[in-house]
């Protein structure tokens, strides 16, 4: 099923190519939504090249980010990592009261 998009606005474009956007389209049944245009979509149900023909050139040129930017994004995401290697590896262990209270037994055990 293939749904026509006549209207399109705020397109962006994400890379220095042009070929892929950041864009509202009005869908017919649910009106405005945010959609990404990649050129290597292969789902059909909203035809890309038509899109493209829509925006045309009117688009916010791309803008390369800034490396504080990608800086930022690095350190975001290394945190994100560590929370996560921390709450399913570390946590588990840490928080767990029988492990410690079996090492506790244990080495009384082996004090005695």
């Amino acid at each position: 099923m293939s749904v026509t998009i006549t209207e399109v606005r705020n397109a962006q474009s994400l890379n220095a190519d042009n070929t892929a956007f950041d864009v509202e389209i009005n869908h017919p049944e649910l009106g405005w939504l945010p959609y990404y245009l990649d050129p290597n979509d292969t789902d059909m149900t909203v035809d890309n090249s038509a899109l493209v023909t829509l925006i045309s050139s009117d688009y916010l040129a791309y803008v390369a980010p800034t490396q504080a930017e990608l800086d930022a994004e690095l350190s975001a995401n290394l945190r994100i990592e560590r929370d996560r290697r921390l709450r399913e590896e570390v946590d588990p262990i840490v928080t767990n009261p029988l492990r410690w209270n079996c090492l506790l037994y244990t080495s009384d055990a082996a004090d005695e």
